[in-house]
């Protein structure tokens, strides 16, 4: 389950955590997929952007407090 968006001047450690592991996805996957277009591997490029986009969705729902109640 993704932990809900805290309240405003709070910080959830786990909320934070989840955060900044789905940032660090976004990131990594789209270096990947730089890498991969560099290389000319088109097929591999496009895994990537859609593991970029899963990691910014899961951003979104992090970041939407109304997708928590909020």
């Amino acid at each position: 389950m993704t932990p809900a968006m805290p309240e405003p001047g709070t910080v959830d450690p786990e909320w934070l955590h989840a955060l900044r592991n789905a940032a660090n996805a976004a990131t990594i996957a789209a270096a990947a997929v730089r890498s991969a277009l560099d290389a000319g591997d088109r097929a591999r490029a496009s895994q990537f952007l859609d593991e970029s986009d899963a990691a910014c969705r899961r951003l979104r729902t992090l970041l939407t407090p109304s997708a928590h109640g909020g």
